[in-house]
């Protein structure tokens, strides 16, 4: 078992694809957030400067705190290979660095 000083916030990964084409260059992307470490981390941050999107991602996963700071889970835990999911809608992909965590093992 890893201890909480074997894992860091470099240890969410964060993906994204394309899943469809809306209309015309419209794309809809679909963006995965994986915690490769078994600790759990929570309070994860995200940078989202500039991110747009013409339907908003689902909140309980995804939400702008301010215009350049979103929220994963509502802080709550995002474990262990248990990935989250949401989609937006945009013409070109928007990046989402992580800003922070906490790691929490038990």
């Amino acid at each position: 078992m890893r201890d909480a000083a074997s894992c860091k916030t470099t240890d969410i990964v964060i993906t994204q694809e394309i899943v469809g084409v809306v209309h015309g260059d419209v794309l809809q992307f679909e963006v995965t957030i994986n915690n490769t470490c078994y600790c759990m981390q929570t309070m994860v941050m995200v940078y989202c400067g500039g991110f747009h999107t013409m339907d908003y991602p689902d909140p309980a996963v995804f939400e702008m705190l301010d215009t350049w700071t979103c929220i994963i889970n509502h802080g709550l835990p995002v474990y262990w290979n248990t990935p989250l999911t949401f989609r937006y809608t945009w013409m070109r992909p928007s990046h989402f660095p992580i800003m922070g965590s906490d790691v929490l093992c038990p």
